[in-house]
Parts: structure tokens; sequence; C-alpha cells
């Protein structure tokens, strides 16, 4: 066991009180061990993650072996069961043997408990701690610590409001500083607890945290407090007179320290001049009677410093020194002549009390620097010398044709009481696009916040946003705003690395910025390649901000997911996932092309009538939205082919290589077309290429021999290929199962236990050989005495018992489900009953109604029924809607859901259903045979002779050369297909089907 301090100073302290120094003095090291750690306390890291992001200059060779030392390192310092593995790809930490800081602090938070929370921050996450050149790292460093000290701050503050609502003035002083202290630049922050000591009537510790925070502005930013803050520090040197903003309970200060506002959450906005830290060192100094000029002139500037611009502080214009005097209306005009220009008109102030006047040129200075920049139009001055009254009828458009202008922006502030409301609009001094405009309200001490969200609101109006739309990206920085929106413009423009890395910058400003981590999911659809840091990232932070995005983006995001995310959903779900988010989303072309793939995968095998016909109208749809989109360009050529449209499928092709110079499975592609056409010569090249083509290509052609029945001595010559060229476990792995499947339904039962094992050599945590040899057995043709002695082994596994208090082995399931299926197919129904009335108790613990466990107790229950010839009805609609659902019941696979499904509607007299189940089709052809063997004779039961025909003449080619103990089967069904054949003469005089009954295809 092992404890990991992560927040302030990293510790590491072994159970025996040891601590591993080795560790803390290798930072890279320590910086693996911490990004595991922060995955959470049951989470997983995909392999691919950690090399991208710890050895990113690395080829692929080396940054795995580097892994492979670091990984080796760790467990040897720490404890080998610490750090654990998923299958081949995934790692994690043990639960059972860690303890972190963080995973209690989250814990604390989580129960309601911030006290014990924020007891746990000791400081800021990985303290100290430096990896230099590994830039995703730190900034992945830099959004966790954000996240975590808003976190702790939103508890100090929850804490402090506590402790104040008790009267306990000392505490909530404590706390409230403490608060404070988390943030130095959170001007919010400042005003909270000087509101707080005002109540605890602490004047002189008002005005020292105000005199602080002062002299940490000057000296960081070279700049001064905001209007508001200066006027709560005048109001503690005044007179000591209560405040009913700032002197009770209820009132606890400008920035409502109070229940409506727990802290700096994910909604919380940062006072703009606090959160400067850009390129602008100064601004105008304070002069009494010039109060709004400085707060107009820092807020412009600290708007400009947002998005990376040098703005002049009177002209809003781009300025290398920063000019103070006002251009003529010509100049204006001239400076204006660039396309696209923006002028702001001063704004319409309503307030009885006279406070807001201010805001009536200084609206205009901040909205101008929010859209001034290299996205949006760029703001220009109204000069003073122009001669038009700014409140007249038609004076907005009026001055900006006269400058030269196309946009326009004006509004109204209006306060009523202690709230105010705030409208602005965009119009097109062109006409030819409508106004758009945006409202909002709040309390009167935000306004600047408030005016900074409607300036970014408008901005995302102008480049194309819904009002839904723009008034949920108001809620982000300016500078992730426009890093979102340039992302959403790469990705209109199929530039997806472009849009990837904007995405991922705009969450560098804004960690829980919810579009721009749906806009990465998005753009994995579009570019499969860019979906491992979104796997890990983005996809679980859209998920758990889904409520916070639009209506498309939450149904996209769910989809990709799935419905039960993190658990695993079923096809179904995922089906009508898609087909939601293609309602929702019918003008994106990445989810058209997602629920065509939905429909060409996955509607054939749950059953969804009109499939393959939807599927094609999806893929069409797609390229009318973008006919660059490539995607949907290998599933038309392939639909092409199997309607023999092989012209068709050539001009596709040829499309395709044209847009993607390297796409996917090309030479897969040519092969499908060459064989469709007869193409000897193109054959006879592919064929020279096999030893050099990728896993992707050849499983493949592998994967479609065996379907069609056609090339399957291509398929012999690719299984005579020497596998220790793909030395990569994945592809190695990849092309093992490819052969293992290939051998079973060839009818080489002897070759299948040995790719079985070699699989589970190249996986051994997250793969079992056993259950699957037992499975080739029961449904695949596979070796009887082979899996007779993994069934054994099986129930040594499963008989084997389990400590009181330790969790059962992972596969335990399966092993289970695999036992008791094989003890049923053999007979032995009293043997049987132990795993079955274990995966029962399992079972009926589990609050899914599709669960893994009650899928194999439904499966074992429906075969138990058959063997011991009770009534097979109730069981047939459970295991229908479990196909239906895609349901994949460990140690059993969908595969002998299906084949017992079949043999109790058939057993029922219910001949067409069991034929439809029958025919059913995997991704991949594994029992194929077994399927064929089984459609010849239910079609034949039916008097469907031509389907029985084709289903056996499949049969014979696929098992043209089967082991001994399989010759009766095929001589069986050889002798059906000619009893057919047969009958055809008798009632034709000729046969209808002159195919081949044998050979190799």
């Amino acid at each position: 066991m092992i404890d990991l301090r992560l927040l302030g100073a990293v510790r590491l302290t072994a159970s025996r009180g040891r601590v591993p120094d080795t560790v803390l003095t290798q930072p890279k090291r320590l910086g693996l061990l911490a990004y595991l750690a922060l995955a959470g306390r049951d989470g997983w890291v995909a392999r691919d993650t950690l090399l991208a992001l710890f050895w990113p200059e690395s080829d692929e060779a080396r940054a795995r072996d580097a892994l492979r030392q670091a990984l080796s390192f760790l467990r040897r310092e720490v404890g080998r069961d610490v750090v654990v593995s998923r299958g081949r790809s995934w790692l994690g930490l043990a639960p059972d043997r860690v303890t972190c800081d963080v995973w209690d602090f989250h814990d604390h938070l989580a129960a309601g408990r911030p006290r014990e929370a924020l007891a746990l921050y000791r400081g800021e996450l990985l303290q100290g701690l430096e990896l230099r050149g590994l830039l995703d790292f730190d900034a992945w460093v830099i959004g966790r610590r954000l996240e975590l000290s808003r976190e702790a701050m939103a508890a100090a503050w929850e804490l402090a409001e506590a402790a104040r609502e008790d009267g306990d003035r000392e505490e909530a002083i404590r706390l409230a500083r403490r608060a404070r202290s988390l943030d130095p630049a959170d001007e919010a922050g400042v005003r909270r607890l000087m509101g707080i000591q005002l109540w605890a009537g602490d004047r002189a510790g008002a005005l020292t945290t105000y005199d602080r925070f002062e002299s940490w502005l000057a000296r960081e930013l070279d700049a001064v407090p905001s209007v508001l803050t200066r006027e709560l520090a005048a109001r503690a040197r005044g007179p000591a007179v209560p405040d009913p903003d700032h002197a009770s309970p209820d009132h606890p200060g400008p920035d409502g320290a109070g229940p409506d506002h727990p802290g700096r959450g994910p909604g919380h906005r940062t006072d703009p001049l606090a959160a400067r830290a850009g390129e602008w060192r100064r601004v105008a100094s304070y002069r009494p009677g010039r109060r709004w000029v400085v707060a107009a002139l820092a807020l412009a500037a600290v708007v400009a410093g947002f998005i990376g611009v040098r703005t002049s502080p009177l002209t809003g214009g781009t300025s290398a020194g920063g000019g103070t005097g006002a251009p003529d209306a010509a100049g204006a005009a001239s400076a204006a002549a660039a396309a696209g220009a923006l002028v702001v008109m001063p704004f319409e102030v309503r307030d009885g009390e006279g406070g807001l006047a201010p805001l009536r040129h200084g609206m205009a200075q901040l909205l101008a620097a929010v859209f001034t920049g290299d996205l949006g139009p760029r703001a220009i001055e109204v000069p003073d010398t122009l001669d038009v009254e700014p409140d007249a009828d038609g004076a907005p458009l009026l001055v900006a044709r006269r400058l030269g202008a196309r946009w326009v922006v004006d509004g109204r502030v209006m306060r009523a009481g202690s709230q105010v409301s705030l409208h602005g609009s965009l119009r097109d001094a062109a006409g030819e696009r409508p106004a758009r405009s945006a409202s909002l309200s709040g309390p009167a001490d935000s306004v600047y916040a408030l005016a900074e969200e409607l300036g970014l609101r408008l901005l995302a109006l102008h480049m194309g946003a819904s009002e839904d739309e723009a008034r949920r990206l108001g809620r982000t920085t300016p500078p992730a705003l426009r890093d979102y929106l340039r992302g959403r413009q790469a990705y209109r423009e199929s530039r997806y690395e472009d849009a990837d890395a904007y995405f991922r910058q705009a969450l560098r400003h804004d960690s829980l910025f919810p579009q721009a981590a749906a806009g990465l999911v998005e753009a994995s659809l579009s570019a499969p390649w860019l979906r491992g840091h979104v796997a890990d990232l983005a996809l679980p932070l859209a998920v758990r901000l889904r409520d916070r995005l639009g209506p498309a983006d939450r149904a996209i995001v769910t989809a990709v997911a799935g419905p039960r995310y993190p658990g695993r959903s079923t096809q179904a779900e995922y089906y009508r996932a898609w087909e939601e988010a293609v309602r929702l989303a019918p003008d994106r072309p990445a989810v058209w092309f997602q629920w065509g793939d939905a429909n060409y995968h996955m509607g054939p095998f749950i059953g969804m009538p009109g499939a393959m016909e939807r599927a094609s109208a999806a893929f069409h749809r797609t390229l009318a939205l973008d006919s660059a989109f490539v995607p949907p360009l290998g599933h038309l050529i392939e639909m092409a082919v199997m309607e023999g449209d092989t012209t068709r499928a050539r001009q596709v092709l040829e499309l395709l290589l044209r847009t993607s110079p390297d796409p996917g499975s090309a030479d897969y592609l040519r092969w499908r077309i060459a064989m469709a056409r007869g193409d000897s010569a193109g054959l006879r090249e592919l064929r020279s290429r096999f030893h050099e083509m990728d896993v992707a290509d050849l499983g493949a052609i592998l994967r479609v021999a065996q379907f069609t029945g056609e090339g399957l001595d291509d398929a012999e010559r690719i299984a005579a290929l020497d596998l220790s060229r793909w030395s990569a476990p994945a592809e190695r792995r990849t092309m093992l199962f490819r052969l293992h499947t290939l051998a079973l339904n060839r009818g080489r039962a002897h070759q299948a236990p040995a790719f079985a094992e070699a699989m589970q050599g190249i996986e051994p945590e997250g793969f079992n050989s056993l259950q699957l040899i037992v499975r080739d057995a029961l449904v695949a043709g596979g070796d009887t005495a082979t899996a007779r002695d993994a069934a054994a082994r099986l129930a040594a596994r499963f008989e084997t018992p389990v400590p009181d208090g330790a969790e059962p082995p992972a596969d335990r399931l399966g092993n289970a489900c695999a036992l008791a299926a094989w003890r049923l197919h053999q007979g032995d129904v009293d043997a049987a009953r132990p795993p079955m009335d274990w995966v029962q108790r399992v079972a009926r613990r589990e609050a899914d109604a599709f669960g893994h466990a009650a899928a194999c107790a439904a499966v074992l229950d429906a075969m138990l029924a058959r063997a011991a010839d009770r009534p097979l009805e109730p069981h047939i609609d459970r295991l229908w809607d479990l196909v239906a659902e895609g349901a994949q019941p460990p140690g059993l696979g969908s595969e002998l859901l299906r084949v017992t499904l079949a043999r109790l509607l058939e057993a029922c007299g219910e001949l067409e259903r069991a034929l439809h189940v029958t025919r059913l089709r995997m991704a991949t052809p594994y029992m194929l045979a077994t399927q064929l063997r089984d459609e010849g004779r239910l079609a034949t039961l039916m008097g469907d002779a031509a389907t029985a025909r084709r289903a056996y003449r499949h049969y014979l080619r696929l098992r043209a050369d089967p082991d001994p103990f399989l010759r009766p089967e095929v001589e069986a069904v050889r002798a059906a297909l000619e009893s057919l054949d047969a009958r055809t003469d008798a009632r034709t005089g000729a046969r209808t089907d002159g195919a081949p009954i044998s050979g190799s295809g």
C-alpha cells in the first residue's frame, strides 16, 4: 500500500513508512504516476495517450520502450501490484493498493463535506514539478491546478458563508481569507472578503485587504483596482454607518458572497481587470472627476489583453505606441475602409441613481475591445468631430455609413434597484443581414462582467451562432471563445487537425468550456486518428457538462459516449442515439456519416428493416453537405460492389484517391473491385504486395473472402505470411484473430486453439483463451477434445475459493458462464448447477436489466429448459430482446445467444424467425460456416430451395478440405444440396444453378 500526496509538496509514502525517494527525484516518472492517479480511483489511461504526452518527440518504438522502462521502474519502486493494466492498451492504479489525497478531496466534496476537503488542499497540485519540453503535459497540469483550486476556493467560500450565518465572525474572516489566498488576481474575491470584514466590524482589516491588493496590482500588472473595489474601500474609510449592501448576512457584499454565489465554480465570472495578464502594462492614472475614463480604458485594455491584441486606449484601433488623439471623420473613414469594420455607439443609460452614467461611453470602449482582433470585424472609434447626434433616429447606421464601416453596435443599460439589464444590437449597415441582439441582466455590482458577456454573445452571433448557442458561449472568456470560433471555422473547412488544435487551446484558456470539449469530440468523428486524447480528456468533460450544451451538441456527445456512459451501451442504444443526433443536427456531415455507419454495421444485426437503404441515403447526404468529406466513400465503394456496379465503384475509388492521398484500406478496396470485375492482372499485382500491406487491408481481405466465398485462395496466401512481421501487439493480435476465424470456417479446427493461445500471450490480462476455445466448440465447429480440456481448466479456476473480503477475478463471471454452457451442451445438468447458481446470484445483484450476468443467466436458463425438455416459449422473448439489444454475455458472446435463440424458435415451429436470427451477421465472420449450414437447413424446411442452395454452396466452398471429424457434417451438407438439385431436375428437367459445389472459389 502506498500513500500519494499530490496537493502541495508531493509526498510518496509506503505502508511501512519507507519513502521511495528515487521516484521523487525523477520528475518524468513522477509525472507519469501522478497522471495515472489523476485519472481517478477507477480510471484508466490509454498507453497511446501517455506516449503522446510524455514522449512527443520520439518515434513510436522508442516511446513505447521508454514507457515500458518507466512502468518497470515504478512497479519496482512502489510495488508491482500498484500500477496495473487492463488488456494491452490501458493503464491505471489499483485502488486497493493506493490512497491519494486528490481522490479523497473529491470524495469529500461529492459527499457534502467541504471542511474535510479543504483540509486536504495543502497547496497547488504537483507543487514545484516541472517537465521541460512537455507542453501538453504542462497545459494539462495548469488546467487541473485551476480546476482543483477553484473547487477548493468554492469550498472555502461555502464554509465562510456558513460561519457568517452562524454569527462566527472570526471563523468567517479566516475562511474568507483562505478562499481569497487561492487566487491573488480574483478582485471579486477581494470584495467578498472586504464585505465579510465590514460585516464583522473589522474596518481596519478590510482596508488592509484593499491596500495589499492595490499594491499587488501595481507591482504585477501596473494597474489600479476597479471602480467598485475603490468605492468599497472608500466606504470602509468613511463613517461606520450600516450599509445594506455590505453589513448584513443577507447582503454580504458587491459580489454576492451568499447562497446564490457559492464561489468560483464553473459559472463564476471573474472581474475583467483582475483577470488581465497580457501586454498592457500602462493605463491612465486616476484623476478626480475622470473615474469613468479610467474604468473604461482599463476594461478595454483588459479585454485587449484577453484577445492578444494591443489596442489604442482612445481609438480602439491597433497601435504600437498607443496614441492619444482622436482622428477626424475623414481619417476615420479612411481607416475603416477595410472590409468588415465595426463601430460601437455610446450606449443609452437609464439610471435614476446616476451611478451608471459612465457606462454611456465605457460600454462602447469595452465592446470595441471585444470585437477588435483577428477574428470578426475590427472596431473603430466614433470621432468627436463627426457631425451626428448619437441619440437621433437612425444615427447608428448613419454613423457607420459615414465612417465606411459595415457593422454597428448600439444598446442600452437600465438599472432597477440592485439589478441591471443590458441590451445590445449588432446591425448590418449594408442591410444584407438581419440585426442580431442579445440581452442579459444581473446584480448591478457585476455590470462589467455582464458587459463582457454581452460582447461575447454579440461576437458569437456575428460568427453565425444561434441565440441559444450565443447565450452559452457568452459564459467563457474572450480568448477561449475566439479559439473555439476558429476551431468551428477550421472544422467547417475540413481542416480537422487545425480544429482539434484550436479546440484544445480553447480548453487551455477555460478548462471547463463544454462547447470546446464537444468540438473535440465532433472533430474526432471526421478524423479518427485524433481520438486518443478525446476519449481520455474531452469526452468525459463533455459528458459531465453536457447539460450546458445545446441540444445538437448534447445529442452528439451522448451518441459518441453511449447512453450508459461510462458503462457499456448496447448496439440498439447506440443506434437510437445516432438517430436522435441526426434529427437534432441535420446540418453536420459527420453526424450523417455516423448515422449511415450505424445503419451499415448495426442495422442488419439488430433487425432494422431497410438499414442498407438508409445507410446509402445517409452517406450521400454527407457528401451533399460536404463533398470533401472522405469517410463515406469507402462504404459507398463496398455498396456499389455488392450491387454489381463495379464501374461506379472504380469512379468512387478514384475520387477517394484524389481527395485523400493516403486513404485507409485503399489496397483492400482495389482488391474488392478487381475481384468483382475478374481483373486477373490487377489481382496479380495486389497479390505480389500482400507481404507489405498493412493489417487493415489484409484483415479486410480475409474477412470479405469468407463472407462472400470468393477469393479464398487469397485468404490462404495471407494466412501463409510470416507473422513475425507484425511486432506491434495490437497488429499481431488482430491478425491472429482473423486467422483464428479463418481456420474455424475452413474446417481446420486443430489450428484454432494455437491462435487463441497466441492471443492470450499477447494480452494475458484482458483475454481468456479457454473461454474462446469452449465457445469455438459450441458454435463454430471447434475441436471438442481441446474444448473438453479447456472446460476442465475453467472448472478448476471457478472452483478455487475466493478469500473472504477479496474481489473475485475479473473473468470469473465469464468462466462460470462458459463452464455451465459446456456442461449443459454435454447433457450434464447436475454439474452445470453450481456455476449456474453462482451466475444467478450475481445477476440478482445487478440493477441493469440487460447486465452481463443477467444476459448470461437468460441464455443458460434457455439451454437448461431445452436440455430438460421444459417449455421453451417463456425464454424466447427474453432472448429475442437480448439479441435486438446486441447483448454480449461474458464467456458466451452474442454467438451462443443467437444460436440458442434460433434453436428454441425452430423447436417451437417458428421457422421464419429462426431463419432471420440465423442470417444475422456480425462484423467478423466468426461461426459463419455454422450459420450457413443452419440457414440451408431452415430454408429447406420452409421450402425456400434457392436460399438453401446458396447457403449450402457457400458452406462447401468454405469447408473444401476440413479436419477428419468435420467430414461427416460436410458430406451431409453435400448430400442435402444434391437432394435439392435432384428435386429441381425432376421438376424442370434442368438444373437452375450450375455453380460448383467444391473448390476454393
